[in-house]
């Protein structure tokens, strides 16, 4: 009785989330789901009582009868709670968050990946990211393919932008194991630097460009500014369960700074997240050879991280924290599961896949991740 209830009650992540997303959509969602969680209260209530009561009257005849009597009105009155519970279970799912359907095409999504990549004025420039890939590997290969990092320099002055910098600032603030309530420091702590980390992604030009494409397709995202905001914060900060049922991680967690899951590194598609790994040797991260490369522009690699290993993991390279999530924004509102969101970038055709994951009436990024195109002449003529 009490789980179907909890469904009703408006999660910790979320409410707690109100200084991150400054939204002025978030009271409309608590007073949504405090008002079924009333409603479950009010029924199971009166209920009960109707219950409590039937037990208590007094026998006006033999006590088998009033026995039998009192057994069937519970089990009526059971019966009603629980078509009660059931309807308001619908209801409430049928004002949940859904992803609204996106009328864009493939070639304007194309498009747009190209312009995000014209004005990310973040990216790195020749030279800033020198790469060592070593030997090939693939993804049944147990031996190590490569003696050295894959990142053999990084520009600093390149990680001094604000947005890296604020990047590497909420590292610290998750445990890689999944099944552990997030986050690791203060909540204070971690709404702080998130709100500074959208602040300032959100007023980068691949930001301002996005909003600018949703709002121009009429998509509800970009309605204003604020419920921009507030979806991208929930979309990609927001905490949900991966495992054991706890709040143990994000959309930004699992995409940018990965986690450990089952003996296997999963997610992680970022590579300052990768290059800061490398650089840190109290981590255990060991870079063991490329599965695909597309010169500086996205590679899939495997690697070991303390004692777990990614058999195969991509990620784009030299790009700033804000394409990265620009891009994989406005594929994953796009195109998801089955179907890729298929760009270019410095013209090596790349598509990126995204799941979705529902939880607690809400809806969250689950995973994103590139994978290579076929290489072509201008992806070679661009790059080499």
């Amino acid at each position: 009785m009490w789980s179907v209830a909890l469904l009703f009650i408006p999660s910790y992540e979320a409410v707690s989330g109100t200084a991150i997303l400054k939204s002025e959509a978030w009271p409309d969602v608590v007073a949504r789901q405090f008002f079924f969680g009333f409603l479950v209260a009010f029924f199971t209530f009166v209920g009960l009582a109707h219950i409590y009561a039937a037990a208590r009257r007094p026998p006006t005849s033999s006590f088998r009868y009033e026995l039998r009597r009192s057994a069937e009105t519970t089990r009526s009155t059971m019966g009603k709670l629980t078509a009660v519970w059931t309807l308001l279970l619908c209801i409430s799912a049928g004002f949940g968050q859904k992803i609204p359907k996106f009328d864009v095409s493939d070639q304007e999504l194309l498009e747009m990946a190209r312009l995000l990549r014209d004005v990310d004025d973040n990216k790195a420039r020749r030279g800033q990211v020198v790469l060592d890939y070593q030997q090939h590997t693939n993804t049944r290969d147990s031996s190590d393919n490569a003696r050295n990092r894959l990142f053999s320099t990084v520009d600093s002055s390149l990680l001094r932008k604000p947005t890296y910098e604020l990047l590497l600032k909420m590292m610290d603030n998750y445990s890689r194991q999944t099944g552990i309530i997030e986050p690791r420091v203060s909540l204070q702590e971690e709404k702080a630097e998130v709100g500074e980390f959208l602040t300032v992604a959100l007023n980068t030009r691949p930001f301002v460009e996005l909003f600018e494409f949703f709002k121009r397709k009429g998509h509800p995202i970009a309605t204003n500014a604020n419920t921009f905001r507030f979806w991208i914060g929930q979309l990609w900060f927001s905490h949900y369960s991966r495992a054991l049922g706890k709040a143990d991680t994000s959309g930004f967690e699992h995409v940018f700074l990965g986690e450990a899951k089952n003996g296997e590194v999963s997610g992680m598609h970022n590579w300052v997240r990768f290059y800061a790994l490398e650089r840190n040797a109290s981590e255990g991260f060991d870079y063991k050879g490329f599965i695909v490369k597309r010169f500086n522009v996205m590679a899939a690699v495997k690697f070991q991280w303390k004692e777990e290993l990614k058999k195969s993991g991509s990620l784009l390279i030299g790009t700033s924290p804000e394409f990265d999530l620009a891009l994989y924004t406005m594929c994953f509102l796009s195109r998801r599961g089955r179907e890729t969101c298929n760009v270019e970038v410095d013209g090596c055709p790349l598509s990126i896949t995204s799941f979705e994951l529902y939880q607690r009436d809400k809806v969250y990024i689950g995973t994103i991740f590139p994978s290579a195109g076929r290489i072509t002449e201008e992806c070679r003529r661009k790059n080499s």
